[in-house]
């Protein structure tokens, strides 16, 4: 991200959904934004949020959703993390487009639990012992849900839809697209901690977490996540009457 910005992008910051501020954190220590708004409607995490940014004074922290979020101020950058398809697909680019200065960035990310190019989606334990792979296959299939291969084939179609939607706003120009690949070790309990919190999953039941559970403990107990962080850097394109008139009395 910090590749991509000029120093005039770091006045005012807005983060949408905020959570528990664990991307939050990253931009505030490493990339340093002179301000920056987080917004969250949760009040759990608002209060999460509280406590690890109240001694900062240059975090603001807004309850709201971001479709009732009014703010007169407009800003350099507004960052989704990981919630950006989360919100409403019909207005959420004029929104952000109406709250960034002319030529502000709009900057997205997501982590993808699978790879492209038709490869296993998460499910490879540290051996290559394709017996996970099969096991897990047949207990999806057995609940009604997509195999591993047939994952890895949505995933790679989402990212490509994401690309081609920011492109299709006609809101934002994209300048930068990058897809990192990366590992990450995680015992069953882990796993499954994470699995929980994606939502097609939490239809099979307790029944189906029993019994992941129990294949990767036959298979060495570990599974290496293969995870994909595709980053989007747009730039507003669209100026709307205000911004040509700020423009135009800069100019003067």
């Amino acid at each position: 991200i910090a590749e991509n910005l000029d120093e005039s992008d770091y006045e005012n910051w807005l983060e949408i959904d905020a959570g528990n501020g664990v991307s939050s954190v990253q931009i505030i220590d490493k990339l340093r934004p002179k301000k920056i708004t987080l917004l969250e409607p949760g009040v759990n995490f608002v209060e999460i949020l509280k406590a690890k940014f109240s001694p900062k004074d240059n975090v603001e922290i807004i309850q709201s959703t971001f479709e009732e979020f009014q703010n007169s101020e407009k800003f350099d950058v507004i960052l989704a993390a990981t919630s950006w398809h989360w919100l409403d697909l019909e207005t959420k680019y004029s929104r952000v487009s109406k709250l960034l200065k002319p030529a502000g960035k709009l900057i997205i990310f997501r982590n993808y639990y699978g790879l492209e190019n038709n490869k296993p989606k998460t499910l490879i334990n540290e051996n290559n012992d394709e017996d996970l792979i099969a096991g897990i296959d047949a207990l999806y299939q057995k609940y009604g849900g997509k195999t591993v291969q047939e994952a890895s084939n949505s995933q790679s179609d989402r990212i490509d839809a994401r690309h081609k939607e920011v492109a299709e706003s006609e809101q934002f120009v994209t300048e930068k697209v990058e897809t990192l690949e990366w590992h990450k070790s995680v015992d069953a309990d882990m796993y499954i901690k994470l699995l929980r919190t994606f939502q097609d999953a939490t239809y099979f039941g307790e029944k189906f977490f029993e019994e992941l559970h129990a294949i990767i403990s036959r298979n060495g107990g570990f599974i290496e996540e293969r995870i994909i962080t595709d980053l989007i850097i747009a730039r507003k394109s669209v100026l709307e009457e205000s911004d040509h008139t700020l423009t135009k009395t800069e100019a003067l």
